[in-house]
């Protein structure tokens, strides 16, 4: 039996269709029908229009009390996760693929290419695990360079790379030295020796405390009086309005994702370097070139690990790739430019700062370091040790000897100290 054929919707009604159509809704006519739809249009009484970021602000406020773990977000444009969410980004093939897609492949160059403008270096990674992840690369790389097995780390670097790093050391036979820091709470050179031992000095800035270091010109000089290399870890939003390390003569540069969380990533490591030191790079370089009908055409240029080529050459055998991550930065950089990513980080440091005096005229010790900052610092909050001081902040005891200590970011409610410190 051959089925019914569907009626077509694109058939216009006739007068019988109107009419049984009518009597099932009960309505005598079409007008009555649609006697509720206004003749008028509409106009309703709304507020003028806000930015993003501040209607994101005030549906915040209306929505109540900050998260149990409130660490502030920078701004991130909703368009950002329309982008990265097309599924033309989204393959069961990782990027080192040959089936690679040529969008992906271009996708992956222009985050190279914004790494590599905003950090000055002239290399970039596509790209890595996290930053700790980078930085243990960081140190297999220097150690390859110049033989040496030693690593002085600035103490005032992120505490979880630190942790990877010392992971990475313990696998390549490096020994790693930290630092330490003084009351400005930048790195104290004069506790510090660089020696022919040394094959990397690592400083952060904005370090982990959120300090900006000044002497970064010295630190460099120092290191490569002695022939070692200098890394330096960035926040590369905060490139917006400071120097980018090529202008300080950094080799190598480690910085965590951007545009997924605020200070790191659910997973980007990226990890930059001078031209000399391209070939030491872990992972992948993605390059352009023509095709042979001379369009311009993408592909990978350098693959250095060591399921890609004889182990005994290889750099490392990272396979872990963070590629959908990488796309995302790169969305991030572009949407925001540099214009807008220093715009939303002078909100953060103007926000950081007025918190900072606020509770300086409570009593509290804000700043606790007296070195420059952007939009995190350190507090001495008296008794928080046994306050559940997590929810404004990052307890230093957890990392450092600083019993009493938080760090605080941009944004932080002075609601939610009051009532944690009561």
């Amino acid at each position: 039996m051959v089925p019914e054929r569907p009626r077509n919707p694109y058939v216009p009604l006739t007068e019988n269709d109107v009419k049984t159509m009518l009597e099932q809704v009960k309505a005598s006519s079409i007008d009555e029908l649609f006697k509720d739809v206004p003749v008028e249009p509409h106009s309703p009484n709304l507020p003028p229009a806000v930015d993003e970021a501040t209607l994101e602000r005030e549906l915040s406020e209306k929505l109540g009390s900050p998260p149990p773990s409130y660490i502030p977000s920078r701004y991130v444009p909703a368009l950002l996760d329309e982008i990265s969410s097309r599924a033309e980004l989204y393959t069961a093939y990782t990027s080192y693929q040959s089936e690679l897609s040529q969008g992906m492949l271009q996708s992956l160059f222009e985050f190279q290419s914004l790494v590599s403008e905003l950090t000055g270096m002239d290399a970039v990674t596509s790209s890595l695990y996290d930053g700790g992840a980078a930085l243990g690369e960081a140190a297999l790389l220097s150690k390859r360079v110049n033989g040496r097995k030693k690593l002085l780390v600035a103490s005032s670097a992120d505490p979880q790379r630190k942790a990877v790093l010392k992971t990475y050391a313990y696998g390549g036979s490096l020994d790693v030295v930290e630092i330490p820091f003084d009351e400005s709470g930048e790195v104290d050179l004069s506790l510090g020796d660089v020696t022919d031992e040394v094959s990397m000095v690592y400083v952060e800035s904005p370090n982990f405390f959120g300090v900006i270091e000044e002497g970064l010109d010295e630190i460099s000089a120092w290191a490569h009086s002695k022939g070692a290399l200098f890394g330096v870890g960035v926040d590369l939003p905060s490139l917006s309005v400071l120097k980018p390390p090529s202008d300080y003569g950094a080799d190598v540069v480690v910085a965590e994702g951007v545009g997924s969380h605020p200070y790191a990533s659910s997973g980007l490591g990226i990890l930059a370097a001078r031209g000399e030191l391209t070939r030491q790079l872990p992972g992948k370089l993605v390059g352009a070139t023509l095709d042979s009908e001379g369009k311009l055409a993408y592909c990978l240029t350098l693959l250095t690990r060591e399921q890609s080529i004889r182990r005994e050459k290889a750099t490392s055998n990272v396979t872990t790739d963070s590629a959908l991550n990488a796309v995302r930065a790169a969305a991030y950089i572009s949407l925001m430019g540099a214009e807008g990513m220093a715009k939303s980080l002078k909100e953060s440091v103007k926000q950081s700062h007025e918190l900072a005096l606020a509770l300086a005229s409570m009593g509290y010790e804000a700043p606790t370091f007296s070195g420059p900052y952007l939009d995190r610092f350190v507090a001495r909050l008296p008794g928080s040790s046994g306050k559940p001081v997590h929810r404004v902040g990052i307890p230093l005891w957890k990392h450092y000897p600083l019993q009493d200590q938080v760090l605080l970011f941009g944004g932080t409610p002075l609601s939610a100290i009051q009532e944690i410190m009561g």
